[in-house]
């Protein structure tokens, strides 16, 4: 599933993939911080083309800054094929009622598609590698200006890919400068076991993504669905869900992370 929240409006908007291959797509709408929802409408022929199996598993954005499209709805879709995974974007103006898919931003990628809207209004997606195994390559950074419509060609950060899903928000730091923040797992390879999720890492970036920093391990050991939340100049809150491959015990955690930026 993929969602995108618009917290002064108060609603939630949910894109959820289910059925065979993920052939078939539903729309949810929900209320009240998740507490009432709407009945699942299904909106596949909107938004796909037959035969595609589709994946949301990122964070979506609605624009707050972008003064040309307040309140744009944005959710990132993944198609896979067996010559790879190709990124898109399903867009709403008409607050779900009507959507219209962008795209692809990327093709012949891996991992995952994070989103995420500046301080200027400036949209940013970052993608996995091409073609690499997993914990070798970096993040793939593209922007655009135009509230999502365009988009620039990806580069490649220094930011490391695990080929996983991760979460990247922007924040006022000390002084009142924008930072970035990234939060993934890292994962390694075991003889025994293949590549498993290892730890979950904090990363930070002072210069717009350009380059990156450690902040700290958040968790020891296996996780997934990370999602930041800054509440301070130097200070995140962190959630997500612990011990990922162990179903008895995969349960949300949150942690604060304090004094960042040293």
């Amino acid at each position: 599933l993929g969602a995108a929240c618009d917290t002064k409006r108060d609603e939630i908007t949910l894109m959820v993939s289910t059925g065979r291959a993920n052939h078939r797509i539903f729309l949810l709408r929900g209320k009240s911080g998740g507490r009432h929802w709407s009945k699942p409408v299904e909106v596949t022929d909107n938004v796909k083309e037959a035969g595609w199996n589709v994946e949301f598993m990122a964070e979506g954005t609605v624009l707050q800054r972008y003064k040309d499209k307040p309140g744009r709805i944005l959710i990132p879709m993944v198609v896979r094929s067996e010559s790879g995974s190709s990124a898109y974007l399903l867009m709403s103006d008409s607050g779900g009622r009507n959507w219209k898919r962008v795209g692809p931003l990327r093709t012949e990628m891996d991992g995952q598609v994070d989103l995420m809207e500046d301080e200027k209004g400036i949209l940013w997606a970052s993608s996995g590698f091409p073609k690499e195994p997993a914990a070798h390559g970096h993040r793939m950074l593209q922007s655009s200006e135009d509230g999502g419509e365009t988009w620039s060609e990806p580069v490649e950060s220094t930011l490391p890919d695990s080929g996983v899903r991760g979460s990247l928000v922007s924040a006022t730091g000390p002084g009142r400068k924008p930072v970035w923040y990234y939060a993934s797992s890292i994962v390694h390879r075991y003889p025994d076991a293949g590549w498993q999720r290892r730890y979950l890492i904090l990363y930070g970036s002072r210069d717009r993504g350009q380059t990156w920093e450690s902040l700290g391990k958040v968790h020891y050991g296996a996780s997934t669905y990370p999602v930041v939340i800054p509440n301070g100049p130097d200070r995140c809150l962190v959630g997500f869900k612990r011990d990922a491959w162990r179903r008895e015990a995969s349960e949300p955690w949150t942690v604060q992370m304090d004094g960042l930026w040293k």
